[in-house]
């Protein structure tokens, strides 16, 4: 239901609240006030407005939630410690329902004074009561914290004294400040990328022309191929033989020399080299690529299945079931499309499978078909991102899966592509949020006036 407070006019003084009775009032809670004019000259639902203009303006949401919540604290304090007031001031305050509205009305006659009544005992008491009532732990802090906020604005108009507020643990309330633009995380720098890759592969990252395919076919591996190790530095001359098996004719190869595992790859008009990865590391490259070149938030890297990726018109694209149940399309990049087919064979993952993609690895080595979840990707990020020297390992400042997610929308915006393509990349509902992702909206030096043209 939605709340409403019906208060006095916020120019009217309290007409039957006497000198005598705040007097007597102070006498009997042996209180020594500092600035009791305000207090007693101050109608309760005075200070509640501006509680409410100062603390729950920000949605109709947040000023229906504080309204009710100091409605049911200024009751809470009525029935603990209303025996101390004036009867004229009795009730605080009533409720009533009109139409699906909850009304709370405030007596004129009852003066701010009766903040007075509230000590670090009473709020204990409150919240103890509002645990015991079935609430959740996040409702009871909600309304807790309503109420100290309430006494907060008391405390910076005056209607509490500073000893009163010290002893609360509590401060003047102030207004937050809003900042000019959301701070995001980090974007890295296409080095720092290469770096983050290169600590999952190890790539050897040398290559040799793909004449060699058809003798590595036959199992043989040529002086040529041994030169070339050797000037790379990866080889001593003194190596035994290589043994090469053929894990796809004319296309890949597994050599094993000088007793290191290397993996040979036909790409284009070279042949690859690097070192053959655990499977760990092939699933790894394969997640940290799929944040890298398709922008997919951690969640949405777990809840790939093989059926997530598909052909249409001669093009793979990735269906990505995103935040608040919103579907998109990506297409595949070349990249991404290399570190998931090669996890997929050494998974044995079949296309069009509604099974997970990515799955757990224990310490064997030995894939399982469990299905990982976010933390892992939020661990990999971190781990890789250390071993490759740019951000620590754990922290404050370590690398998370969405400074990947940010790192590609911003790339992708520097290699030609518009905030919209950005937009539908990154999935979001609002242009703005991916100007904040991508930095745009920190940028001041080249700015949408600087393109006006007559």
């Amino acid at each position: 239901m939605n709340a409403q407070i019906i208060t006095t006019d916020t120019q009217q003084e309290l007409g039957t609240t006497t000198p005598h009775q705040l007097e007597q009032f102070r006498q009997t809670l042996q209180l020594t006030l500092a600035s009791p004019d305000i207090a007693s000259r101050r109608p309760i639902a005075q200070t509640i407005q501006s509680c409410l203009a100062a603390a729950a303006n920000k949605s109709t949401h947040t000023h229906r939630a504080y309204t009710k919540s100091v409605a049911q604290f200024i009751q809470f304090l009525e029935s603990e410690r209303g025996q101390h007031c004036a009867g004229s001031w009795l009730p605080f305050c009533t409720e009533s329902i009109e139409g699906k509205k909850v009304v709370y009305q405030y007596n004129e006659s009852t003066p701010s004074a009766i903040l007075w009544l509230v000590d670090a005992a009473l709020l204990d008491l409150y919240a103890l009561q509002l645990s015991e009532t079935d609430r959740s732990s996040s409702s009871v802090n909600a309304r807790v914290n309503a109420a100290r906020t309430f006494l907060s604005v008391a405390l910076r108009d005056n209607v509490l004294t500073l000893e009163q507020g010290q002893q609360l643990g509590l401060k003047p309330y102030r207004t937050k400040q809003v900042r000019a633009y959301k701070v995001v995380g980090r974007r890295l720098s296409v080095q720092e990328v290469r770096l983050l890759r290169a600590s999952i592969s190890g790539d050897v990252d040398f290559s040799v022309s793909s004449s060699h395919a058809n003798e590595l076919d036959t199992g043989e591996f040529s002086p040529s191929l041994q030169d070339a190790f050797l000037e790379n530095g990866y080889i001593s001359p003194q190596a035994e033989q290589a043994s090469v098996s053929v894990l796809e004719t004319s296309r890949r190869w597994l050599v094993v020399y000088g007793g290191t595992r290397y993996m040979l790859e036909l790409q284009g008009e070279d042949i690859h080299i690097g070192l053959e990865l655990r499977n760990k590391q092939v699933r790894d490259r394969a997640i940290i690529d799929c944040m890298l070149f398709a922008g997919l938030r951690r969640e949405e890297v777990v809840n790939l299945t093989a059926s997530s990726i598909q052909i249409d018109q001669g093009r793979y694209y990735l269906f990505v079931d995103g935040k608040g149940n919103k579907k998109r399309k990506l297409k595949v990049h070349d990249e991404l499309y290399k570190s998931l087919t090669a996890w997929m064979r050494t998974a044995q993952i079949n296309f069009h499978l509604d099974t997970p993609l990515f799955t757990s690895i224990n310490r064997h080595n030995t894939i399982k078909p469990d299905k990982i979840d976010a933390n892992v990707v939020e661990r990999i990020t971190g781990e890789y991102a250390f071993k490759a020297g740019i951000a620590p390992e754990k922290g404050k400042y370590k690398l998370s899966p969405h400074d990947l997610r940010r790192t590609c929308g911003r790339n992708a915006y520097e290699n030609g592509a518009t905030l919209l393509q950005v937009q539908l990349l990154l999935g979001h509902a609002d242009p703005k949020t991916t100007a904040q992702y991508i930095g745009l909206d920190q940028e001041v030096t080249s700015t949408a006036v600087d393109c006006v043209r007559y």
